[in-house]
């Protein structure tokens, strides 16, 4: 496993928190089902004009044609339900002051508000305000630094203001400037339906309490804190985050998306960067991550690209990814769940990450993975989510028993400078196909567990250093073959297992050099001899008559549950 004095370290730090916390999250491996999809009732967003009130700004002169609104002292208030359509240069704020059960369609048709004092747009008092952008039309809203308007006990915090519900839709572009604070901020739900927001704010671009759910539309977020949040805490039913569609690009200090409770995801488009990115290292102690959730994140589907420089996927308890094309580059994990993650399908590209996949409990049903990672591959290990990217391979792990790989599916590949399938725990496999490009130091391993590394299926190829060798368990119930090569194999040097007929049984161009080898697969036959070859030069000849055959030699100790570790014949 680690070096020595690392897992006593690792010891003392989790004999009180990090084992109970494996053995409580034990229950709801193997699954993804338990995470349930958010459904989400948009409001329908049509409207008429024909009652509508017209209010339009000209020369500094502000008209209104119909009923329900007034205008005094650089406010114009909306006093009654309906329609109002907005056009021109309005220097005046805009207050909703209706009654609870009123719906109100604020309509922009090249709207420019800018609020002298206080937030640009404030709904005091509303059932629901939609705002809506017309076709083809450009509007911008936008406050300024120092509210001086005079809200009571109310903290107006954000350009545009809503205590009740708030809703965007529309077809054409509103440009959103938060100078105060945040951009948006919703006291109930938030949606978008439809239209372009494009928003910049010194603290977060779109708040909802209740949950902020998105259907379609086009989002665009530059913000100083976090790009999209939900704050309800109090009421376990919401806090949540929904997307359902839509093209999201987020360019944020903080989280791009942060949710104090859930994220569901079924679709959309996604490019998130936070903090300053993968490429560099951060000094700010800010969370910096692409998704997070407090409770759980589900996906179903969408286009993922990520650039953070904290995790990019992250949960403080599950995680569950059921299809979706992902490109991920993280200066720290790429995925991160306290509990337990779950992927059943999807395309999944770390390109460059601290660790790749970690949590408590890991489970592979199938899918497309490639992982690239600066310390582990796969990591089975219990505990929050307390690593630092700066502290090396091997650094930032806690060790509990109780923490399990489950390999169902899946291709997989991973090229790791620390272990590369690890587990605080077991490991069982019994499909899917995958590749380890291991460590080439000595004190870490392509495989590395704790307790057992039961295989009974699926394709495994391990490649790497040799002075920390582990191979799956001798109780696995599919042929292992395990070499140690005299001297190390150059990057990019062919392996193959060819059969006693010369038939090619499994090949592999590690793009390290490699010490040693690990390799299992349904084809291999017990009685049957194989011949590995490394770069067109042949090595040896093995006859199978053990779960594990092995050649060559690199010190001499078992590992847990009897692979092999650290060389040794068996």
């Amino acid at each position: 496993m680690k070096k020595l004095w690392i897992l006593i370290v690792a010891m003392f730090v989790v004999a009180g928190g990090i084992i109970v916390a494996c053995l409580l999250i034990q229950k709801g491996t193997g699954s993804s089902n338990s995470l349930e999809v958010i459904t989400t009732d948009y409001i329908d967003a049509s409207y008429s004009t024909e009652n509508a009130t017209y209010i339009t700004a000209t020369d500094g002169e502000i008209s209104i044609d119909g009923g329900g609104a007034n205008n005094s002292a650089d406010i114009i208030t909306i006093s009654s339900k309906g329609t109002y359509v907005l056009s021109g240069n309005f220097t005046s704020s805009i207050n909703i002051d209706t009654t609870r059960d009123a719906i109100v369609y604020l309509v922009l048709d090249n709207a420019n508000i800018t609020s002298k004092t206080g937030a640009a747009i404030y709904a005091s008092k509303v059932e629901t305000l939609v705002i809506i952008s017309t076709e083809g039309s450009e509007n911008t809203i936008s406050d300024i630094e120092s509210y001086t308007a005079d809200y009571g006990t109310e903290d107006v915090d954000a350009t545009i203001y809503s205590k009740g519900n708030l809703a965007f839709a529309g077809s054409g572009t509103i440009i959103i400037d938060g100078y105060h604070n945040h951009a948006v901020h919703g006291k109930d739900w938030l949606q978008v339906l439809s239209g372009t927001l494009d928003i910049a704010s010194t603290n977060d671009g779109l708040v909802g309490k209740d949950y902020v759910a998105i259907q379609g539309g086009e989002v665009i977020i530059n913000s100083n804190s976090d790009g999209i949040k939900s704050t309800e805490d109090s009421d376990a039913n919401l806090g949540y985050i929904a997307i359902d569609g839509g093209s999201i690009t987020i360019d944020a200090t903080g989280d791009a998306i942060n949710s104090i409770s859930r994220i569901s995801i079924t679709g959309g488009e996604f490019s998130l960067t936070t903090g300053s990115g993968a490429s560099q290292t951060s000094s700010s102690s800010q969370s910096a991550k692409g998704l997070k959730a407090e409770n759980y994140i589900i996906i179903t589907d969408g286009d993922f690209t990520l650039d953070t420089s904290d995790d990019a996927i992250h949960s403080n308890s599950d995680i569950a990814i059921k299809a979706g094309t992902f490109s991920i580059k993280t200066g720290d994990d790429a995925i991160h769940a306290d509990n337990s993650i779950a992927i059943d399908d999807g395309a999944i590209d770390i390109t460059q990450s601290h660790e790749g996949i970690e949590s408590a409990n890991i489970t592979i049903n199938g899918g497309t993975i490639s992982i690239d990672a600066d310390d582990d591959g796969l990591n089975a290990s219990g505990g929050s989510d307390d690593s630092d990217a700066n502290s090396g391979p091997g650094m930032n792990n806690s060790s509990s028993s109780d923490c399990l790989l489950t390999i169902n599916g899946g291709n997989i590949y991973v090229n790791s400078s620390g272990d590369g399938l690890d587990a605080n725990g077991n490991i069982v496999m019994t499909g899917g196909y995958i590749v380890v490009d291991g460590p080439t130091t000595n004190g870490d391993g392509a495989i590395d567990y704790d307790g057992t590394f039961e295989i009974s299926g699926g394709t495994l190829i391990a490649s790497g250093s040799s002075g920390m060798l582990m191979t799956p368990s001798s109780s696995s119930s599919q042929s292992i073959i395990s070499i140690v090569f005299s001297q190390s194999q150059a990057a990019n040097t062919l392996f193959e297992l060819t059969d006693a007929s010369g038939n090619t049984i499994l090949s592999v161009t590690p793009s390290k050099t490699y010490a040693s080898i690990v390799v299992s697969s349904p084809d291999l036959k017990s009685g049957a001899s194989y011949t590995a070859i490394a770069g067109g030069e042949e090595i040896t000849t093995l006859t199978l008559s053990n779960t594990i055959t092995s050649y060559g030699s690199s010190g001499g100790m078992t590992g847990p549950g009897g692979g092999m570790r650290q060389g040794g014949r068996r």
